[in-house]
C-alpha cells in the first residue's frame, strides 16, 4: 500500500517539486569527481544577495576540471549547501535530484553566502581537513 501512495504522489506533485525533494541527494567527492570535477569562482552579488559560483555539471556530459567518467541524463542540481567551519573554512555540498519541470540543468550554480562574515576562506568540498577536495580561497567582501 505504501508503495502505491509513494507513485501516486510522486505523479501527482511533479509539478509542484515533491519528486525533487523525494530524491534529493548530497553527493559525494567521488561522484562530483565521475561527472567531470567542479570549480568555484570569487564571490558575487546576484539578486541582492552575496553568493558563490560553483561550476558543476550532474550530468556528466562536459568535463569542469576533467573528463567525466559518469554520465547522468536524469540529474540536476538541487542546491549548494555552504556552512562554515569554527577554522575559517567554508564547505560546500552539491544536492542533486531527478530532472524535472524548472530543474537547474546549468553549469553555474549559487551557495549562498549572505551570512558570512568578511574575510579570506579557504573552500573544501565536503570536508575541509581534506586537502585532496581544497577548492581554492575565496574572499568575502
Amino acid at each position: 500500500m505504501s508503495a502505491v501512495f509513494f507513485w501516486l504522489a510522486l505523479a501527482a506533485s511533479a509539478h509542484a517539486g515533491l519528486a525533487g525533494w523525494l530524491t534529493s541527494t548530497v553527493r559525494r567527492w567521488d561522484f562530483i569527481q565521475e561527472t567531470g570535477g567542479i570549480r568555484i569562482s570569487e564571490p558575487i552579488e546576484l539578486e541582492g544577495k552575496l553568493v558563490l559560483p560553483v561550476e558543476y555539471d550532474a550530468s556528466g556530459t562536459s568535463g569542469i576540471t576533467h573528463r567525466p567518467t559518469r554520465l547522468n541524463s536524469g540529474l540536476a542540481v538541487r542546491h549548494v549547501k555552504a556552512s562554515r567551519t569554527a577554522h575559517g573554512r567554508i564547505v560546500i555540498r552539491i544536492v542533486t535530484q531527478i530532472v524535472e519541470q524548472d530543474s537547474d540543468t546549468g553549469r553555474i550554480h549559487y551557495a549562498n553566502l549572505d551570512d558570512f562574515t568578511p574575510g579570506t576562506y579557504a573552500v573544501y568540498y565536503g570536508d575541509a581537513d581534506d586537502s585532496e577536495k581544497f577548492l581554492g580561497r575565496i574572499r568575502v567582501k
